[in-house]
């Protein structure tokens, strides 16, 4: 089976985030469809087609030598380079600080945005703690954040074992309230 190349990298809306993602899918792409240890000149030519036009350019105004630009490792780098943002660690806090869990969304996904906007954030030592916390505060369910903020001596693991444990006992509940009533 032939694995899927990725989809175009999408040059609107935060395009640090985008190509970091596109970067990821285009590396398992070469994984899958088993061209990782394929010759440079291939990978660029695989990179810079599924990349899309827009992108080409971007390519050509890098000035690399003609040796360069065949040698994948520098086209990643000067992509990395060209779309790298520069880190507000000020507004990647305000961003983590204020996340709370959304109507309707799983723990799962609260908990894996909340990793995600952690690692812009420069909390070092105390990123999991502070994770946890976030988790406590911004978690919609009082009967969760009760059981949560009971425990003393807490660790994130142990905080998302019972929120995942609390919401599936929560969706099989529901389930048998159902099949009862209907």
């Amino acid at each position: 089976m032939e694995a899927k190349s990725p989809s175009t990298l999408k040059l609107e809306g935060n395009v640090s985030e985008n190509w970091k993602k596109f970067k990821q899918r285009f590396f398992i792409y070469l994984e899958a469809s088993e061209k990782i240890n394929k010759p440079d000149k291939l990978k660029v030519a695989l990179l810079l087609t599924t990349m899309g036009e827009d992108c080409l350019d971007i390519y050509n105004s890098f000035g690399l030598s003609a040796e360069d630009s065949e040698k994948f490792d520098i086209v990643i780098k000067s992509f990395d380079d060209y779309f790298s943002s520069k880190k507000n660690t000020v507004i990647a806090r305000y961003k983590f600080f204020n996340c709370v869990q959304r109507e309707n969304e799983s723990v799962d996904y609260f908990i894996t945005n909340l990793k995600v906007l952690a690692k812009d954030c420069d909390f070092e030592t105390q990123e999991e703690n502070l994770i946890r916390d976030l988790l406590i505060i911004g978690i919609k369910d009082i009967t969760i954040k009760e059981k949560l903020l009971i425990e003393s001596d807490l660790h994130l693991d142990q905080a998302v074992q019972y929120c995942r444990a609390k919401e599936s006992s929560n969706q099989q509940i529901q389930i048998m309230t159902h099949n009862e009533t209907g």
